[in-house]
C-alpha cells in the first residue's frame, strides 16, 4: 500500500480562485471530479485548473485595481465637498440683488441740466462691427458729445473709467455686434429702453416716427397712431402677458445709478403683479448691464434681471411709463427724481 502525504497549505494557491473555470481529471489517479473541487475526491491530489479566458489576476493586481477605484471615489467625494463649500461661500454673491459699483473716491464732474427744449434723432445705421475697443470708445464719446451741452453725461465722461467701465470692459474687440446691441450703443440719450421681458428687443425699434424731446430735467418719448400699434404688437408678440423689461444701461452710463417708477404719474401699469420688494415698482432699482460676446457669437447685451420687469394692465390702451432717475440711492422711493425719462404710448 502506498501512502501519499501532501502539504495542502503549500500547494493550494488561493489567489487564483476565480470565476469561469473548469477542472481537468485528476492527474494522479484519473478520477473525474465535480466542478468546484479543489482536491481529488479519490486520492486527495491538488487539482490543476485551466482558466477559460484572459490572464490570471494575482492578489496584488486585484488589490491595486480596488485601490484605484477607492482613490477615484475619494477624489469625487473631495471635489463634491469643495463644490458645496464654494457654493455656500459665494451664494450670496451669486444671488444677491444687483447693485452699482462702489464709487468711493470717484466724483463725476456734473453741471446743472440745460434749461432748453430740443429734440433727438435716432441713429439706426452707424456700423460698429469689427472695431477695436479704442474705436468703440471714441465712437461712443462722439455720440455723447453730439448733445453734451444738455449736461446729462458728466463732463469727465470716459467709457473705460468708473462707473462706466463695467459696461464696456467685456467687449470683444474686432468682433461683430448684434443689431439690437448696436442700437443701445449708438443712442446714448435713450436713457431708458423698454423691451420684451426676456429680450433686448426695443419695442420702439420698428416704429417709424417716435417723437423724442428734451426739456429741463426730463426726456419724453411719444409713440402714437400706427407706431403705437406696432409697439403693442411687439410687446404681445411672444406671449400675452404684457410683461416688459426696463433697460437702464444708458442711464447707468450717464451716471444715474438708480431708477424707479412714479406710480402717480404712470398709466396702465399693474403694480400688484410683481410683489417682490426688490422689483422696480416697489423700490429703487439698480442694474449693471454690460456688452459682451454671448450665445450668438457677437457682442451683445446682458444681463437678465427679473427685478427690472413691469406689466401692463391691457393692450392698446394709453400707456405712460414715468421713470425716475437718481444719481445716488434715494432714502425713500417717493423722493423727487434727479431726472425723468417718460415714455408715452398713445394708440
Amino acid at each position: 500500500m502506498f501512502c501519499y502525504y501532501f502539504n495542502l497549505t503549500n500547494l493550494i494557491d488561493y489567489s487564483i480562485i476565480i470565476k469561469n473555470v473548469e477542472f481537468m481529471k485528476c492527474k494522479n489517479c484519473g478520477y473525474e471530479n465535480n466542478d468546484g473541487d479543489l482536491t481529488c475526491s479519490m486520492c486527495g491530489f491538488v487539482l490543476k485548473r485551466i482558466q477559460k479566458a484572459g490572464p490570471i489576476k494575482t492578489e496584488p493586481e486585484i488589490f491595486i485595481k480596488q485601490e484605484k477605484k477607492t482613490n477615484r471615489l475619494l477624489i469625487w467625494i473631495i471635489l463634491g465637498i469643495i463644490i458645496i463649500i464654494s457654493f455656500l461661500i459665494f451664494k450670496d454673491h451669486l444671488f444677491k440683488e444687483t447693485a452699482p459699483l462702489d464709487l468711493k473716491g470717484y466724483k463725476m464732474d456734473l453741471e446743472e441740466f440745460a434749461d432748453v427744449e430740443t429734440s433727438f434723432e435716432i441713429d439706426l445705421i452707424s456700423p460698429i462691427d469689427g472695431m477695436s475697443l479704442d474705436e468703440i470708445v471714441e465712437f461712443r464719446k462722439k455720440k455723447v458729445d453730439e448733445n453734451s451741452y444738455l449736461n446729462i453725461y458728466p463732463k469727465n465722461y470716459e467709457p473705460l473709467n468708473i462707473p462706466h467701465k463695467v459696461i464696456y470692459c467685456k467687449i470683444t474687440p474686432f468682433e461683430n455686434w448684434t443689431e439690437l446691441a448696436e442700437f443701445y450703443l449708438r443712442n446714448p440719450y435713450l436713457l431708458i429702453i423698454i423691451a420684451r421681458q426676456a429680450s433686448t428687443m426695443p419695442l420702439r425699434y420698428y416704429c417709424e416716427s417716435v417723437d423724442i424731446k428734451y426739456s429741463f430735467r426730463k426726456i419724453e418719448e411719444t409713440i402714437s397712431g400706427t407706431d403705437a400699434k406696432i409697439w403693442f404688437d411687439e410687446l404681445y408678440k411672444k406671449d400675452q402677458s404684457g410683461v416688459m423689461r426696463v433697460w437702464m444701461i444708458n442711464a447707468h452710463d450717464a451716471g444715474f445709478l438708480y431708477i424707479g417708477i412714479d406710480k402717480e404719474k404712470s398709466k396702465n401699469i399693474d403694480y400688484n403683479y410683481f410683489n417682490q420688494k426688490t422689483n422696480i415698482v416697489n423700490s429703487p432699482y439698480a442694474n449693471t448691464s454690460f456688452y459682451h460676446v454671448g450665445q450668438y457669437g457677437e457682442n451683445n447685451l446682458s444681463r437678465a434681471d427679473p427685478n427690472g420687469r413691469i406689466k401692463l394692465i391691457s393692450k392698446n390702451t394709453h400707456t405712460k411709463i414715468y421713470v425716475k432717475l437718481w444719481r445716488d440711492k434715494p432714502k425713500n422711493y417717493n423722493d423727487k427724481e434727479d431726472f425723468a425719462y417718460i415714455i408715452n404710448v398713445i394708440p
